[in-house]
């Protein structure tokens, strides 16, 4: 494994390693409405699925965001059980779920009622819903507009338009903060190939290039080198629909669009997931009702050495429309979907052996537009979602998948930012930030990053020594930065100060290997 040192402003040698984290600033409790109606049936004490408070709105369709604060942010979808029909409400409701309580409290609702859109939780801590569908007039409309989500005031405020009309697109947070919309439906020719990237800064959406094949029902997964892989998807809407083989790359730097390796099977509603070895894991996605061409069940994985794809073990239970969750000990965890039928069924994926397992089953089977969502505390939160396919109902039931691993010690970094020097420092202890925000050290400032992270034990970390871990879906992922992980010098050791410029590394000097750039969950904390 890789390390770097540098050092900060209280003289200690700093170790640098790459971790998933949560970013954001923690919300203050304002603006939610005390809980109501549904109560929390069960808590999860031992491995397998128990049922968590309900939502207050059924829905499917919807986004969930972990919040800096632990809290999971539900927003928009439908009330009708497929989530696409038209005699159905588009809803503009909000709750947030609080892990500690197990309660759903609603909190301020959308300007726009929305469905089948993206949220994606900024570097600043707000969180960003892009376009969707709603129903009017018979029909289904896409929509452009976007809104921000600030989870201390706990309000909405409009942000600029998309260039595009689009639903069922892809938005992934890039390494400098900036989001990439990719593709979506519906455009004159079916699916868009268009892309455009979102500005926090300024509020404002410009292209960025066009896709190489137009696509909806995708994925984008941001990489380790913070390009984003593309993969799979339908090209057209019905009844001329089909399945896409082919997968890209975008490139950040040239904002340019480049073939890669093809699939080996076609997908689409599949999930791509992120893992900790740094490959993307492709799984199933084949639409029961159609023949796309698509091989039932099939998983493949992408190496982004090579361009290559491999086929690897083949899912347990056929189905599409599901989630998949990385979980903490680096297995993926497949929940829900439908073949023919709801599948209630979880299984796992153990990326060393390349094979699936089953796990307990959802006590509710949840067909399509339902969320799954990593908890700080490792749990994984299903909410909502539409089930059984022969009558479909819209849910507002939530479960917790409890993999039985013991949970782990939460971490709340802060960062800070030196002007003159153009120099970073991140730490957890309250003396240093204390001295930080007083001035005892001048011209350290925070940049308004705070970091969730969490311990756990590890077999392969040396004994007593935990690591830490932070790891969630891909489409999930706020972001990838280097932590900077204090380790005291030995005793008697003259400490160094971290305002020279020759002592400190810029963080761009650091290599992009290490700058937000993957998952390395085999480091000690020292």
């Amino acid at each position: 494994m890789e390390r770097s040192r540098t050092v900060g402003p209280f003289g200690s040698v700093l170790l640098l390693a790459a971790f998933a984290i949560g970013a954001g600033i923690a919300g203050s409790g304002r603006g939610e409405t005390p809980p109501a109606g549904p109560g929390v049936k069960a808590l999860p004490t031992a491995p397998g699925w128990s049922f968590t408070g309900d939502l207050h709105a059924a829905r499917c369709g919807h986004t969930a965001t972990l919040l800096a604060s632990g809290k999971v942010l539900v927003v928009g979808g439908s009330n009708g059980g497929n989530c696409t029909s038209i005699d159905v409400d588009t809803l503009g409701s909000a709750e947030l779920y609080d892990p500690a309580t197990g309660l759903w409290t609603i909190t301020a609702g959308l300007k726009q009622p929305r469905t089948n859109h993206t949220a994606t939780l900024l570097s600043s801590g707000l969180v960003l819903v892009v376009g969707g569908e709603v129903a009017s007039g018979g029909r289904f409309h896409a929509i452009g507009t976007a809104e921000l989500y600030d989870p201390v005031a706990r309000n909405w405020s409009s942000t600029g338009s998309l260039v595009a009309q689009r639903a069922y697109h892809t938005a992934t947070l890039l390494q400098d903060g900036k989001v990439l919309v990719t593709g979506g439906c519906c455009g004159a020719s079916g699916a868009l190939a268009s892309a455009e990237l979102y500005d926090p800064a300024t509020g404002a959406w410009s292209g960025t290039g066009n896709l190489v094949t137009g696509r909806y029902w995708h994925t984008a997964t941001r990489l380790r080198k913070g390009n984003v892989l593309v993969a799979g998807g339908l090209l057209n809407a019905a009844p001329t629909m089909g399945q896409y083989q082919s997968a890209e790359l975008y490139d950040p730097v040239s904002g340019a669009w480049m073939a890669t390796g093809e699939l080996n099977h076609d997908h689409s509603q599949h999930t791509a997931t992120l893992l900790l070895d740094g490959r993307v894991l492709v799984a199933s996605g084949d639409n029961p009702y159609d023949d796309y061409g698509g091989a039932p069940g099939t998983a493949e994985v992408y190496d982004p050495m090579t361009a290559t794809w491999s086929d690897t073990g083949s899912l347990r239970v056929i189905r599409n429309g599901h989630t998949a969750t990385l979980l903490p000990g680096g297995k993926v965890l497949v929940a829900g979907g439908v073949y023919f039928s709801s599948v209630n069924g979880a299984e796992l994926y153990d990326p060393v052996s390349g094979t699936w397992t089953p796990s307990d089953g959802l006590h509710t089977p949840r067909f399509f537009g339902h969320t799954a969502t990593l908890l700080v505390d490792g749990k994984v939160l299903v909410a909502a979602g539409a089930s059984e396919d022969n009558a479909p109902i819209a849910l507002d039931s939530a479960e917790l998948y409890d993999d039985g691993a013991p949970s782990p010690t939460t971490v709340r970094l802060i960062e800070y930012f030196h002007a003159e020097f153009g120099h970073y420092f991140i730490t957890s202890i309250p003396d240093e930030i204390s001295k930080l925000d007083s001035g005892t050290f001048g011209g350290w400032a925070r940049t308004g990053l705070q970091i969730n992270a969490y311990a756990t034990a590890s077999a392969n970390a040396r004994t007593g020594l935990p690591f830490l871990q932070r790891s969630v879906r891909a489409e999930e992922l706020p972001f990838l930065l280097a932590i900077r992980l204090r380790v005291r010098h030995r005793a008697g050791e003259r400490p160094v100060d971290a305002r020279e410029p020759r002592r400190v590394r810029h963080r761009r000097s650091c290599g992009g290997r290490f700058m937000r750039s993957g998952l390395d969950t085999r480091l000690p904390v020292i």
